[in-house]
């Protein structure tokens, strides 16, 4: 994929939306480029309020310069 869009990171995700009483999860299935502390393939993610969320609903590629400032996102880590 980077010789096609270069980039810093990239994560492959799968939603499941089977969990009774629940808004779903993601299960992060692969990685490639800058580690995420935190962040590993095989960990499985609350759905709600993620970015992977806002992906699902709007089926649009998401592209940021830094990500990590921004405020619709409060799970992700930026210490």
């Amino acid at each position: 994929m980077e010789k096609v869009v270069p980039f810093d990171r990239a994560t492959i995700s799968t939603v499941d939306h089977s969990t009774p009483h629940s808004a779903g999860t993601y299960l992060i299935r692969h990685t490639s480029g800058l580690a995420h502390p935190g962040r590993h393939v095989g960990q499985v993610w609350p759905l709600q309020g993620s970015i992977i969320q806002l992906l699902e609903t709007t089926r649009e590629t998401l592209v940021r310069e830094d990500i990590t400032h921004d405020l619709r996102f409060p799970t992700i880590d930026t210490s």
